[in-house]
Formats: structure tokens, C-alpha cells, sequence
């Protein structure tokens, strides 16, 4: 008896960790504009299918409600997606703003300027137009570079015949071989950049939203 209480007990929490599916309302749809991660369970919403293989609906990844979309829907949030994205760009362009896009996990933050996010990586140019590329990770809150690209380089690399032969362009300014490079916090990344890549900027931010990618490039003064 005790064994089926144990049994039952565990299907209710196993019913209360479940998801809940629901039709994405138009009322709860226009959060879209306002809420950047729900627009972006929107924009990724995925196919379902049924148990033939038949298309049966899109539905969000999302916890703990996961909503099923249209077509429509999807459709105009990606709209909205693209013109944040084109705004956030043109923000980039003229605040002087270094700006990573965080790749790892986001988390809490412990102290003043953390990072909030295990992984991050920009693309930028300096002064001179030189593009880079640079990522970097933290270990117990000290900071790592796992990128340190010349990205101009590397695509004349690239154009070079034999250019798998030599890939001088990785460890620009010897970042990727020191292993421990101070606080893992914002203004100490800012830091590093300018004093090593010959760039003035003046903000730094990580954007965990809507930019993904190479879709976005800080340039400094």
C-alpha cells in the first residue's frame, strides 16, 4: 500500500513539471512587442507532427505554457524580429558600442558588471577598419579568451592557394595563451579589447536576445 501511494505521489509531480499546450491567443500574441524572449519562442516555434508523420501545428519551445502558432503568427513575428534587429544595428553603428552575443548559458548576476553569460563573442572593427573576432569564457569568475581572430587575415588566408598551411591569424596578440586575464566582468572585456586591438569604444554590452551570429559588427572611433 505504501508502494502505491509512493507511485501515485510520483505521477503528480510528474503531471506538475508537464508542460501546458495552448492555442496562442491574440490578446497574449501581442506581447511579442513588448517581451523579447517570447518573441523569440515565437520566431522559433517548430513543427509537430502527428503519429503518421503528418503536419499537425507549430509550437513554441517554452516553459511552463507551450503555445501552438499559425503560420501567420510566426510569419509577422519574424517581421517584428528583423525590424528589432535592423534597430538594434543601427544603435551598434552610432553609440560607439562594443557588443557581444552571448553563446552560453545566461545566469544571475553575482557582483557589480558581471557578465551574466558563460560564453560571449563580437565581431568588430578598429579604428583603421581592421575587423576582428573575439570570444571569451570565464573559470571560477576569471577571465579567458577562447578567439583572438584577425578576421581580415584570415580571409586573405583563405584566398591564398595552400592557405590551410598557414593559420596565423588565430592568437591575435597572443590572447588565447594566457589563461587567466583578470575579472570576469564588463568593464575589464572593454579593457582588454581596446588595449589590445587598437579600438576606442567607449560602452560594451552582451546581447542575449535577438542577435545571433555574424549578423551584427561593432565599429569603433
Amino acid at each position: 500500500m505504501q508502494r502505491q501511494v509512493g507511485v501515485n505521489y510520483q505521477n503528480q509531480n510528474i503531471k506538475k513539471m508537464a508542460n501546458q499546450i495552448v492555442v496562442l491567443s491574440a490578446e497574449k500574441f501581442e506581447e511579442i512587442y513588448t517581451d523579447r524572449k517570447f518573441l523569440v519562442q515565437v520566431t522559433t516555434a517548430g513543427k509537430c507532427l502527428d503519429q503518421f508523420g503528418m503536419f499537425k501545428h507549430l509550437k513554441t519551445c517554452s516553459y511552463p505554457i507551450e503555445y501552438i502558432v499559425t503560420e501567420n503568427q510566426k510569419e509577422v513575428a519574424n517581421l517584428e524580429m528583423d525590424r528589432q534587429i535592423k534597430e538594434k544595428l543601427i544603435q551598434i553603428k552610432t553609440n560607439n558600442t562594443l557588443t557581444f552575443v552571448g553563446l552560453g548559458m545566461a545566469y544571475e548576476s553575482c557582483y557589480i558588471g558581471d557578465v551574466c553569460n558563460h560564453r560571449i563573442r563580437a565581431y568588430f572593427k578598429n579604428g583603421r577598419g581592421r575587423m576582428f573576432m573575439v570570444e571569451f569564457g570565464h573559470t571560477g569568475g576569471r577571465t579567458y579568451c577562447s578567439y583572438s581572430i584577425d578576421t581580415d587575415l584570415e580571409m586573405k588566408r583563405k584566398s591564398e592557394v595552400f592557405s590551410s598551411q598557414k593559420q596565423d591569424y588565430y592568437n591575435f596578440a597572443d590572447l588565447e595563451m594566457k589563461r587567466d586575464l583578470g575579472v570576469y566582468n564588463l568593464k575589464n572585456i572593454l579593457e582588454i579589447v581596446n588595449s589590445n586591438f587598437g579600438t576606442n569604444f567607449s560602452a560594451i554590452e552582451v546581447n542575449s536576445d535577438i542577435l545571433r551570429g555574424e549578423q551584427f559588427l561593432s565599429e569603433s572611433i
